[in-house]
């Protein structure tokens, strides 16, 4: 038998011994060689990783800078038909290899209805001094459109020429008792003025109380007889102090209904599966995106809102990291809506009318990712619409983010509107310490951050695709508060005494809300009796009291809702725990609710 000999506690037959022990110091000379080789692969990785990074970070401040060119160009009326976010969106989707899922190639288009459009040919001089419209001079939707010239003195009234009206006293009336509509006794001033001859009806308001007059678009009664103008803080004190002097005007007043098209843009990775991922985000709406049909001169690249816009650049990059990856159980459809600042009409047109069938397993809605430096916070919603979200990405949480999940319902209405068709949603919004985001410019934009969200959501979606469908939760609706018995009213309305016709109290122009109702307003259908609710966000105190879709919201407590900015601004006025009698117009009856936020 062989004799064996024990090296180092390692035991050979003698036979082998040379043999065994060059074999080991082979592998003892080649360890550091693989582990250098291993680190050099691990290296080498790492740097494709960071160029591919930023080949990403590139492609975004590119689209980012397009897209806010674009919208700069429509905010100023100098759009041109191949340069519109539409048109943009359609040729990075061709450019990506997306088929087009629109009705005309990568495009659904829709009618928006705007209704009444102050035109560019509108304006006013005042001793030849042409006066800015909006932020000098307002004409009031029920003017007349006219043209108008005259030399009046503002402290005379006489026939053949433009009056003027001081609304201090009115606005001193309203703050003892509530009483009056601004608008409508505007109205009757223009009515009886133009009776004993003024040819128009110049309203000013020299006290410091705010009156909030403004063009409403939505304001489909028939005209006065003559132009009826707004004079503003601005232009008062610029043109109209010195009541002695005479005045050289020369006004024109026209007005058109706009009509207006959107348009989504639909692409679509087809893998033959059963099931699409929707992802999706929100682009620049309509032709025009302003009331009034004027060039904006003042605003610049640096300074037009940029809402949306990252989100619409993260869409097309996820387009292309979704193209290239090998997670197939799912097609992706990407569509970016269009008319989001009209409580996001394109994805409500969209779920009307769908150009793709294959149903869906779950929707990401880039709501809104603007992160500006130093900014990383981003928020998940939807986490309630489905009970697999949370073992999904707890395991692949982004640590480059900071994130923070809103377990209890989101009011974005894609987001409701895709959650109502049973469809898990997923919700992604930045955080932003940036006080003013409409004048952030875009060299402040956190690309990196931004960078870090396309990868997260791209995660998320191949982790879960081999887990097949997410199955939808129902949201926990709590129990419906019964309307409010006819004395708790009285009660209530006791101390909020009932605003028959009350114009809006005063407000700041941009109000800080600390409570919600959890409604889904209608922007498109024009309701000159209230704001129209399309739906009401679960758990919401709207769906606790019982209001439904297709109500018509009228007061607040004494504030009247004429839209949903007077209906922003209504909610400014209270806090948590005020109580109030909200009151909504349903069918042909009329119903009151006690509230408590």
């Amino acid at each position: 038998m062989s004799k064996k000999i024990n090296r180092s506690g390692i035991t050979f037959a003698a036979g082998k011994q040379n043999s065994c022990m060059k074999k080991l110091l082979f592998v003892l000379v080649l360890i550091p060689t693989l582990l250098l080789s291993q680190s050099r692969k691990e290296k080498k990785a790492i740097e494709v990783q960071q160029k591919a990074d930023m080949v990403v970070i590139d492609n975004l401040k590119s689209h980012i800078k397009t897209l806010q060119k674009y919208e700069l160009d429509q905010h100023s009326g100098t759009v041109k038909a191949d340069e519109t976010t539409s048109s943009y969106l359609a040729s990075q989707f061709q450019l990506i290899g997306l088929r087009p899922k629109g009705t005309n190639g990568y495009l659904q288009s829709f009618e928006v209805e705007h209704g009444k459009r102050i035109e560019a040919s509108t304006y006013l001089k005042i001793n030849g001094n042409p006066l800015q419209i909006k932020k000098e001079y307002i004409p009031l939707a029920y003017s007349a459109a006219k043209t108008v010239t005259g030399i009046p003195a503002m402290a005379l009234r006489e026939r053949g020429v433009p009056w003027f009206t001081d609304i201090k006293d009115w606005l001193g009336e309203n703050q003892k008792n509530a009483s009056i509509d601004l608008h409508e006794a505007v109205r009757k001033e223009a009515v009886k003025v133009a009776a004993k001859g003024a040819t128009a009806l110049f309203i000013y308001n020299s006290s410091s109380v705010n009156d909030d007059l403004a063009f409403n678009k939505k304001d489909k009664t028939a005209p006065v007889s003559i132009p009826v103008i707004y004079i503003t803080g601005e232009g008062y004190k610029k043109y109209f102090q010195d009541h002695s002097q005479l005045l050289d005007i020369d006004l024109k007043v026209s007005f058109k209904e706009v009509e207006e098209k959107a348009s989504n843009v639909v692409g679509y990775i087809d893998n033959n599966a059963t099931s699409n991922i929707i992802i999706a985000a929100h682009h620049s709406p309509v032709d025009s995106i302003d009331d009034v049909l004027v060039a904006d001169t003042s605003a610049s690249a640096s300074t037009v809102k940029s809402n949306g816009i990252s989100s619409t650049a993260i869409l097309i990059e996820l387009a292309k990291m979704l193209s290239a990856s090998k997670a197939k159980s799912n097609n992706y459809l990407f569509i970016a809506f269009a008319a989001d600042n009209l409580e996001a009409q394109g994805s409500k047109y969209w779920l009307n009318h769908a150009t793709v069938t294959t149903p869906a397993n779950f929707m990401i809605d880039l709501n809104n990712l603007d992160l500006y430096n130093p900014d990383k916070k981003v928020s998940i919603g939807g986490l309630e619409t489905s009970a697999t979200w949370a073992e999904l990405i707890t395991p692949i949480a982004d640590k480059a983010l900071e994130l923070t999940y809103d377990n209890n319902g989101t009011t974005a209405a894609t987001y409701t509107w895709f959650s109502q068709k049973e469809i898990p949603v997923l919700s992604f919004n930045a955080i932003s310490n940036v006080n003013d985001k409409a004048a952030a410019p875009a060299g402040q934009i956190n690309y990196s951050a931004e960078l870090q969200i396309a990868k997260f959501i791209r995660n998320i979606i191949e982790t879960a695709d081999p887990k097949g469908k997410v199955s939808y939760t129902k949201t926990a609706t709590q129990k419906t508060t019964p309307v409010a018995t006819e004395a708790a009213v009285a009660s209530l309305v006791s101390a909020q005494p009932r605003a028959n016709g009350a114009r809006i109290a005063s407000y700041t122009s941009d109000p800080k809300n600390s409570v919600s109702l959890g409604i889904i307003p209608d922007n498109i259908n024009n309701m000159a009796e209230g704001l129209r609710i399309n739906g009401t966000s679960p758990k919401k105190l709207a769906a606790r009291i019982g209001l439904q879709s297709g109500d018509i919201l009228t007061y607040l407590g004494t504030y009247k809702i004429e839209d949903v900015k007077t209906y922003i601004h209504a909610l400014s006025a209270f806090k948590s725990g005020d109580k109030t009698v909200l009151r909504i117009k349903r069918g042909k009856e009329n119903k009151e609710f006690a509230v408590e936020f």
